[in-house]
């Protein structure tokens, strides 16, 4: 089952991430797929990322829809999401759930996320 769990302070420091940001690992079983960061303090922030080796199989799209999941349960309907615009792969999952582009400035797009 793929799942989401709560990064662990070991974790962090094995990936060089900061402890106080709020990271997530995203796994099957045991095997790491990828990481998500989602922070919801003064606006949402949210990173998803899956290992090149564990690419397109999915799991980009699982782990989208799992941390959409966890900002539905705090009570969030929407944000803004903003990212290169050379990642195309990451506009397909926000377009697949809906999401609409709001503007493009520089090398970076905006899209408006409703959950």
């Amino acid at each position: 089952m793929l799942k989401l769990y709560k990064m662990s302070e070991e974790e962090k420091m094995e990936m060089n991430i900061s402890p106080s940001d709020n990271y997530y690992s995203f796994r099957q079983g045991d095997e790491l797929l990828g990481f998500a960061k989602i922070n919801v303090l003064k606006e949402i922030d949210i990173f998803i990322f899956i290992l090149e080796e564990k690419r397109g199989n999915g799991f980009g799209n699982e782990l989208y829809s799992q941390v959409l999941e966890m900002l539905k349960e705090r009570g969030i309907n929407s944000f803004a999401l903003m990212f290169p615009l050379k990642n195309v792969i990451m506009r397909k999952i926000v377009e697949a759930y809906g999401a609409k582009e709001d503007s493009r400035k520089e090398n970076k797009i905006r899209y408006q996320v409703f959950i």
